[in-house]
């Protein structure tokens, strides 16, 4: 019996023993564990800085995207403009040619005053001409077969423009909370050890300068692409609005207009034309030949049997007259 009670005393004695060797162990190597889980709090202010760098870049990035797009969604919707416009003015013209046989010299330069921007001009022996094109001058049919497929693959890229920015603009929301995130954190982290944040040391944020940065070396590389298309791609020259290639001699305008209402017999329609010129003698016959077409009420697309017109003002530069159109 009392065999039995040492060899239960010696049994407890035993795991005793072990129970304080397994804490003596935990207690001399939970600091070395610490140690490797739990950062100082220089290291957590560093890393904080560091994440919070890497997602501003990346934010810079998605941001330097959204404003290239932007860009590239209004040169397409202003091409878009442009080619309805023009759409326009051959539609009217080639009803007057189904009627008369031939426009007027009025008539013509009328026409020709709605184009936009002097993108296009109607020929004096009826035949159309797209700027910046090194291709013989267009029939009519022509040339509004050429602008419907433009339009088309305009419209096309407005839509794949849109749906990429779209995606472009969902992105840089998230980064935006993405980085206010990093910034409290680096706020925390840093003033909980007394260190400064980067701000507070004046070092200047560097998003703003990379989306400039950024979207300067994407539109040089947009420019580029433009330059290498074929002349024929009058998608590209047409938005890039500056072409570089030699005009016919119609074209060379030297950026003056004259801005002039017309208006009907009966003085029930009128409508604001520019008519470009590039020189006194030009100006001359613009007024002579609505003079002529005001004594014999000749039809003109806007307002129909023209009765008296006015000059409102003349121009220096064509581009501030077509401003004041309201297309």
């Amino acid at each position: 019996m009392k065999a039995v009670t040492l060899e239960g005393k010696m049994g407890r004695y035993k795991l005793t023993i072990a129970v304080i060797l397994c804490i003596m162990v935990f207690v001399t190597s939970s600091p070395a564990l610490s140690q490797e889980k739990v950062s100082p709090p220089g290291d957590r202010c560093s890393k904080a800085k560091s994440d919070h760098l890497a997602a501003e870049h990346e934010w810079s990035s998605i941001n330097a995207d959204v404003s290239f797009f932007r860009e590239e969604l209004e040169r397409f919707r202003n091409l878009r403009w442009e080619i309805k416009i023009t759409l326009s003015v051959l539609d009217d013209a080639l009803k007057m040619i189904k009627e008369k046989g031939s426009l007027t010299e009025t008539q013509r330069l009328t026409l020709n005053s709605r184009i936009p921007n002097n993108k296009g001009i109607i020929n004096p022996e009826g035949t159309f001409t797209i700027s910046g094109l090194e291709t013989p001058p267009l029939k009519m049919d022509e040339a509004k077969a050429t602008m419907n497929r433009l339009l088309l693959r305009v419209e096309e890229n407005i839509k794949k423009t849109e749906t990429e920015l779209k995606e472009k603009e969902k992105r840089s929301h998230l980064l935006s909370q993405k980085l206010a995130n990093f910034e409290e954190m680096v706020e925390k982290e840093c003033k909980a050890t007394g260190s400064p944040t980067p701000w507070e040391q004046g070092l200047p944020r560097t998003a703003g300068k990379d989306i400039y940065e950024r979207y300067v070396e994407k539109e040089k590389m947009r420019q580029e692409e433009v330059e290498s298309r074929r002349l024929a791609d009058i998608e590209r020259l047409w938005s890039k609005g500056d072409y570089g290639y030699p005009y016919p001699y119609y074209y060379r305008y030297s950026s003056r207009a004259l801005l002039i209402e017309l208006k009907n017999v009966g003085n029930t329609r009128s409508c604001l034309r520019c008519y470009p010129f590039i020189s006194s003698w030009e100006e001359r016959q613009i007024y002579e030949q609505l003079d002529k077409a005001a004594s014999k009420h000749d039809s003109l697309p806007c307002v129909g049997p023209l009765d008296e017109y006015r000059v409102i003002q003349v121009y220096d530069n064509v581009n501030e007259c077509y401003g004041r159109i309201p297309y």
